[in-house]
């Protein structure tokens, strides 16, 4: 007895690979910065505020800044990875 795995017909993209490059670079990040960010304390005793040049920040505010700063970056990387998913599936279909 054999068993044959069906295949996708010779043409047809797959979803999987999008959505495990924007899983990974778009909504892992979201996640971490939404849970770290209720999670993390919001307020600076005075004794132990460290001023940056943003100002005397909470962790929770440090994590804001640094998820401002690395979006671009993210949001870059998941739609080049997004093209190169493309062009894979354009090559393997030729």
């Amino acid at each position: 007895m054999t068993s044959t795995t069906p295949t996708a017909p010779r043409g047809s993209s797959s979803v999987r690979p999008y959505l495990w490059v924007t899983g990974v670079l778009w909504l892992l990040p979201l996640v971490t910065v939404l849970v770290l960010y209720l999670v993390l304390p919001h307020h600076v005793p005075p004794d132990e505020c460290q001023p940056t040049v943003f100002g005397c920040m909470s962790q929770a505010d440090i994590v804001l800044l640094l998820a401002f700063f690395a979006s671009p970056y993210l949001g870059l990387a998941g739609l080049v990875g997004c093209v190169v998913v493309a062009g894979v599936q354009a090559w393997r279909a030729r």
